[in-house]
């Protein structure tokens, strides 16, 4: 990452951030924490990943069907995890403290 100034001795805002977080309460805090250091105007992408059932489970003891229920759950928590921390992240410090 460049650390270039914009004259004098300011240095450049950072303007885009991406965020990968999880389930975990470390991951919300981590989006209220990007959410406090960044300017108004920063572009703030959070994602998650879901993860491939085939990779976390024994091959061949799902059927096909099984494997569409396991995939569709994963891909679930992830997006809960992404709305999660979207909406701490928007809320004030104090707020987020008496919610969790």
């Amino acid at each position: 990452m460049s650390t270039t100034s914009t004259g004098g001795n300011a240095p450049c805002a950072i303007k885009r951030i991406l965020i990968a977080v999880d389930a975990s309460p470390e991951a919300v805090r981590a989006a209220v924490y990007v959410r406090h250091m960044t300017l108004p105007g920063a572009e703030i992408r959070i994602v998650s990943v879901a993860e491939n059932p085939r990779a976390i489970l024994p091959l061949g003891s799902m059927t096909d069907a099984e494997l569409q229920l396991a995939r569709a759950e994963l891909a679930r928590d992830a997006a809960e995890a992404v709305a999660k921390a979207k909406k701490y992240s928007r809320m004030s410090q104090s707020t987020w403290r008496r919610a969790s």
